[in-house]
């Protein structure tokens, strides 16, 4: 419980000062964090756009790149980058395949489900309890119109601590029920958008990696 609201301190810090203050993640497997050029905040909000003008450009091809399994996807993660350049911001930026992954899978849900009512029949995929995709899915499960909210909010802005703050409750629950370390926002975030997705969609390819 003291972990929790450590982590939810955290977050306020960071979305108030543009610096990183989350608790140090313990070793998963799935890729850490990513790494921007400029500070994190400000990171995350340019994933966001870039994913955005992705599926905005190309949805489609955005979904096959999705469908590879993870080592072609990591491997073709720069012919994928460069077939957008069009979305790529005027510094440089590195992306990690799971922040790629979660920025998309945001994308398509808020430009195909935008408008849907956030407790529309939802199938929710079963994850091995270690992964951070089970946690994720046990608290959108939990409470599937504040994590729709919470995606819903821009990133580094002063709704997104607050819609955290309304998943409390859920994310006490799940940390309990998965026995998964507390993962930091950048991959809260790229989980609960894959887990939301591919809960309305549990048929598309995207969705059996």
């Amino acid at each position: 419980m003291r972990r929790l609201r450590l982590w939810l301190m955290g977050v306020m810090a960071t979305l108030a000062t543009s610096q990183l203050a989350f608790a140090q993640e313990e070793q998963s497997n799935f890729i850490k964090d990513a790494t921007f050029s400029r500070d994190q905040v400000r990171g995350r909000q340019t994933l966001h756009e870039f994913a955005e003008c992705v599926v905005e450009r190309d949805s489609k091809g955005a979904i096959r790149w999705l469908e590879l399994p993870p080592q072609k996807a990591r491997a073709d993660i720069q012919r994928f980058v460069t077939d957008s350049a069009p979305c790529m911001p005027g510094f440089a930026m590195s992306l990690q395949l799971y922040h790629m992954r979660g920025g998309l899978f945001e994308a398509l849900y808020l430009r195909q489900f935008g408008s849907a009512e956030p407790t529309a029949k939802l199938a929710f995929r079963e994850f091995p309890p270690a992964e951070t995709r089970a946690f994720s899915t046990c608290v959108a499960h939990k409470n599937p119109n504040e994590a729709d909210a919470f995606l819903r909010a821009y990133p580094g802005t002063p709704t997104e601590p607050k819609q955290i703050a309304a998943l409390m409750p859920a994310i006490n629950a799940c940390v309990a029920e998965t026995h998964t370390p507390t993962p930091n926002l950048s991959m809260f975030r790229a989980a609960i958008a894959e887990v939301l997705y591919c809960s309305r969609v549990p048929n598309e390819a995207a969705c059996k990696q």
